[in-house]
């Protein structure tokens, strides 16, 4: 007998889910609107890695946007709102905030508090790995 539940199978109430979407709409507009304009800034026109941050800020945002409609709409995925390649991009990008750190000084200026993020990040990282892995195992 299993005694764990089955992270797949929680469910968020529908009302929540709505409300969750109706407040990340207007949001995610802005933020597809505001990423999308980054593309005027003259230094950003001349740089083409300023470019294919702009883009990939530019596509989280649209992703954003998507996610907020399928919660209005209820509409989820086969595998929920995030799938395995979602999970594993997020916890590749805390991952990346935290080696970023090391880069920025952060860790010098303060390193309590930038100390502490750090290992959360990584917690993170590893239960959204986890449960990632957890879902595609059970889409095979």
């Amino acid at each position: 007998m299993d005694a764990a539940p089955d992270p797949g199978s929680l469910s968020i109430p529908r009302w929540a889910q709505i409300a969750a979407g109706v407040v990340l709409l207007p949001l995610a507009l802005l933020c597809v609107v505001g990423a999308v304009s980054i593309f005027g800034i003259p230094k950003v026109q001349s740089d083409p890695v300023l470019q294919l941050f702009a883009g990939l800020w530019s596509l989280l945002c649209l992703w954003a946007l998507v996610l907020s409609v399928r919660l209005i709409l209820g509409l989820r995925g086969r595998f929920g709102f995030f799938g395995p390649v979602a999970l594993r991009i997020a916890a590749a990008t805390a991952v990346a905030l935290v080696i970023a750190g090391a880069f920025t000084g952060i860790y010098v200026e303060h390193p309590i508090r930038a100390s502490l993020l750090a290992i959360t990040y990584v917690f993170i990282a590893i239960k959204l790995w986890r449960l990632a892995t957890h879902r595609a195992r059970r889409a095979a």
